[in-house]
C-alpha cells in the first residue's frame, strides 16, 4: 500500500486545537454568544478526544506494515523529536507565571515550598504531570497534561499494535466495544451516587483513562487500511460526514450543559461520532468537504497545530496578568470579541514562527543526530 498523506486529517488537527483554544479564551473573557454556540464552545476540551483518536489512527496508518516493536528505540526517538523540544521551550517561556499560591495562614517552611516546586518541575520534565492531577495545573495551567497522555500511549503503541494488527475483524469489533465501555466508565463513576467522588481532573486527564480513546483510533485505522487494501470505499462519504458533524453539533448545542462539566460525561455519543468523523475524513478524496479540508492554508494550519496548542499559554497568560494595563493602552481590547480576534491572530503568528524556526528544525536535528549514531534505520 502506497502511503499518502491524509490531508483532511491534517486539517482536522488544527480544527481540534482551535476548538480548545477558543474554549480557553471564553473561560477568561466570555463572549455574548447564542446559547447553542456557547454550549458547543463550552465543550472545547472534547478537542482533546479528537487528538487522542487521531494520534492512534495516524500512528497505526504509518506503522501498520512496519515493526516498531523491533525498532523500539528508533520509534521512541522519533516520537521524542516530535513533541519534546518545543514542549521544553514553551515550558521555559512560561516560567514567569509558574507560581504556587500560598494562603495567608500557610505554615510550610521555605524548604518545603522549594521542594514542591522541584517535584512539579521533575514531573513535568518527565511528562508525568497527568498522573498527579492535583499538581499538573500549576505550570502552564495544566495545558500540557495531554502530552503526558500522548507519551504514555507512545511508549505502549508498538506493543499494542503488534497485538491487535493481526486480530480477526470480529475480535477487533469486540475489542472496540470493550474500549468504548472503558471510555465511559470514568464519567459514569463521577456521575454516580458513590462517595467520595474522584477528582474531576483525574477523571478527565489520568492517562490510563484516556488510553482507550487512543486504541479506538488504532482499531478504526486498521479497518480503514483493510478497506483501502481491498480497494473499497464507503458510499456517500460526504453525506455521512456531514451527518456526523450535524449530529455532534446539534447534540452539544442542546445538551452540553445537562451533564457535569467534566468533559468526558458525553463520551457515550461523542467518542463514536468522533471516530466516525476521522474514519470518513481519512476516506475523502473528492467533493466539497475534501476541497475545504485539503486547502493549502488549512493544511499549513494543521502542520503548525501542535505549536498553536502549546504556545497559546504565552499570549493568554500575558493578557490575563496585564489586562488592565493593556486596555488602558488599547481601549478597544475591552471588547471581548476584538480581544478574542486579536489573540487568535497573535497566537497564529507566534505558532508559525515557533514551528518554522524551532519545532521543525529541532525535530530534524534530533533525527539527523540519531541517524549519524545509526539509531534510526528503516523505521
Amino acid at each position: 500500500m502506497i502511503k499518502q498523506e491524509l490531508l483532511p486529517l491534517t486539517s482536522l488537527r488544527f480544527i481540534s486545537a482551535f476548538w480548545v483554544f477558543l474554549f480557553h479564551i471564553t473561560l477568561r473573557w466570555p463572549l455574548n454568544l447564542p446559547v447553542p454556540v456557547a454550549n458547543i464552545l463550552s465543550q472545547g476540551p472534547l478537542g482533546m478526544s479528537i487528538f487522542f483518536i487521531l494520534s492512534g489512527f495516524i500512528l497505526t496508518y504509518n506503522y501498520f506494515e512496519k515493526e516498531p516493536i523491533k525498532e523500539y528505540q528508533a520509534f521512541v526517538i522519533k516520537r521524542f523529536a516530535r513533541i519534546y523540544p518545543i514542549y521544553i521551550i514553551v515550558s521555559l517561556a512560561t516560567l514567569p507565571w509558574f507560581v504556587i499560591p500560598q494562603s495567608p495562614t500557610h505554615t510550610s517552611h521555605d524548604i518545603v515550598i522549594f521542594l514542591t516546586y522541584i517535584i512539579i518541575v521533575i514531573l513535568n520534565i518527565c511528562l508525568l504531570q497527568a498522573w498527579f492531577p492535583s499538581l499538573f495545573n500549576y505550570w502552564i495551567h495544566g495545558s500540557t497534561w495531554s502530552l503526558s497522555v500522548e507519551w504514555f500511549f507512545y511508549l505502549l503503541f508498538p506493543f499494542i499494535l503488534s497485538f491487535i494488527k493481526n486480530l480477526k475483524p470480529k475480535l477487533l469489533i469486540k475489542l472496540l466495544w470493550i474500549l468504548y465501555f472503558l471510555s465511559l466508565v470514568p464519567g459514569l463513576i463521577f456521575m454516580s451516587p458513590l462517595e467520595p467522588k474522584p477528582l474531576s481532573s483525574a477523571v478527565y486527564a489520568l492517562p490510563v483513562y484516556r488510553l482507550p480513546e487512543c486504541i479506538i483510533g488504532m482499531i478504526v485505522a486498521i479497518f480503514f487500511i483493510k478497506k483501502i487494501q481491498q480497494h473499497k470505499h464507503p458510499k456517500a462519504i460526504n453525506t455521512k460526514l456531514v451527518s456526523c458533524y450535524l449530529l455532534l453539533a446539534i447534540y452539544l448545542s442542546l445538551f452540553a450543559r445537562t451533564l457535569p462539566l467534566i468533559y468526558v460525561s458525553h463520551n457515550f455519543l461523542v467518542i463514536p461520532i468522533l471516530a466516525l468523523i476521522i474514519y470518513y475524513c481519512a476516506h475523502l478524496s473528492q467533493g466539497f468537504i475534501y476541497k475545504i479540508l485539503s486547502n493549502k492554508f488549512l493544511i499549513l494550519l494543521g502542520k503548525i497545530s501542535y505549536s498553536f496548542y502549546l504556545v497559546q499559554s504565552i499570549p493568554i497568560f500575558f493578557v490575563e496578568k496585564n489586562h488592565k494595563l493593556i486596555i488602558a493602552i488599547i481601549p478597544c481590547l475591552a471588547n471581548h470579541y476584538i480581544l478574542t480576534i486579536s489573540l487568535i491572530i497573535v497566537n497564529l503568528f507566534i505558532s508559525y514562527l515557533v514551528y518554522s524556526f524551532l519545532e521543525d528544525p529541532c525535530r530534524k536535528k534530533i533525527l539527523e543526530i540519531a541517524k549519524i549514531k545509526n539509531i534510526l534505520r528503516s523505521i
